[in-house]
């Protein structure tokens, strides 16, 4: 309890009957200006006057070095306020050349209205946080209000007014499991969305799916790690010190086996390295000109990535930082009093975000190998087409060099 709360109040508090207070301030036992109304907070919305936004955008416009506006709403193009914001960035753009690209959260519902928001901005990048396909889980999670239909349509209609896609996926939620994860990401890759990436599912404090309840009934294994990032030095008063921040993720649970999480990621990776970068978009156009879903030419190249010497290695290195976790935060905590732990921490041997770094280590390093890869497996796929011919055959070895 922080000191203000230790002069007498919180002896009143505990004295009294707090279920009702609990209820209306979201379980906070103390009553504040900024919680009062309760629950209904929580459910309004407020945005600035039309006049204000008109203001701050000249203001950007004439100011900013950055060629990018990102919106900082998770529900944007819902809602008609937003249709005069959007026309408002239209004009600033023909006025002064700014922004370059807008980049925004869309809302899961209301698609019209978000389509007809991005046609108006253009050149957007829109992110939809699905989180999975799998309805059992979007209810085990209470999200079954939004219609995935939808949000999944959106993201290919978007593309006629050059709209660019960013999809997340939560691997490991309540009733995940490798086949419903693996279906997941085959769904959003077939929908056209530009980035498929996936999370590693964090279990906050005081949520649902962290509760003693939720943990049993979904049978939900989980290891410590920290934050990437977060493992640096502070020097306060002389004193140097670290303050490393530190997550429970989900590894596993009655739906999904350790085992299967790891495919999981390693699948993640594989999309990473070969969809996420676009570096084979225009091999995608083709072979989408073939009929053949980029799931399935996904799923192939997966198969075969571990036939690459380099690659497999690269793919081993990576599982070994995925299972860089601790049982308990006692134990982690003792491991990073260690400074030649820390070490390893602060220069980037250890502690970082796996997905990211070995994806880029592929592409930076192995691009023959990734090349050899999607073009081999795509003469083979393409050889079983009744519309294949050598001409085509000649060309993809010339697509490859060039």
């Amino acid at each position: 309890i922080p000191s203000p709360y230790s002069s007498g109040l919180l002896d009143k508090l505990l004295s009294q009957n707090l279920k009702p207070l609990m209820q209306t301030t979201r379980g906070c036992p103390f009553p504040c200006t900024f919680c009062q109304e309760g629950v209904d907070y929580y459910n309004k919305i407020r945005r600035f006057s039309l006049d204000r936004i008109k203001e701050e955008l000249n203001y950007f416009a004439k100011k900013a070095t950055a060629t990018s506006l990102i919106m900082a709403d998770s529900n944007f193009g819902m809602y008609k306020e937003d249709l005069a914001f959007a026309k408002e960035v239209a004009s600033i753009r023909d006025k002064y050349n700014w922004p370059k690209t807008f980049e925004g959260i869309n809302g899961k519902n209301k698609k019209e209205n978000i389509l007809e928001t991005i046609s108006i901005i253009g050149n957007t990048q829109f992110s939809a946080a699905i989180q999975s396909t799998d309805e059992q889980v979007l209810k085990n999670i209470k999200r079954k209000n939004i219609s995935l239909t939808k949000t999944i349509d959106l993201v290919g209609e978007a593309k006629q007014f050059g709209a660019a896609g960013f999809s997340e996926l939560i691997l490991g939620l309540p009733g995940d499991s490798k086949e419903s994860h693996f279906k997941s990401n085959a769904q959003l890759l077939d929908s056209g969305v530009t980035r498929v990436r996936s999370h590693q599912f964090a279990m906050l404090p005081a949520s649902e799916s962290a509760s003693k309840k939720s943990r049993k009934k979904y049978g939900l294994i989980t290891r410590f790690r920290p934050v990437p990032m977060t493992v640096t030095p502070y020097r306060f008063f002389d004193e140097d010190f670290f303050a490393p921040e530190i997550d429970e993720i989900c590894i596993g649970s009655n739906t999904l086996s350790i085992d299967d999480y790891v495919e999981c990621r390693q699948f993640n990776l594989t999309i990473e390295i070969f969809y996420n970068g676009r570096i084979f978009e225009d091999l995608f156009k083709l072979i989408k000109k073939y009929d053949i879903k980029i799931s399935e030419f996904i799923k192939g190249i997966h198969k075969r990535v571990r036939s690459s010497k380099n690659l497999l290695k690269l793919y081993d290195d990576f599982t070994r930082e995925t299972n860089e976790l601790w049982k308990t935060k006692e134990e982690l905590i003792e491991i990073l009093k260690d400074d030649k732990i820390l070490a390893k921490f602060n220069s980037g041997e250890m502690g970082n975000n796996e997905q990211l770094v070995y994806s880029s280590i592929a592409v930076l390093d192995f691009q023959e190998e990734i090349h050899e890869i999607a073009f081999g497996f795509a003469t083979d796929i393409l050889n079983n087409n009744d519309s294949f011919n050598e001409g085509i055959s000649g060309f993809l070895q010339e697509f490859k060099r060039y």
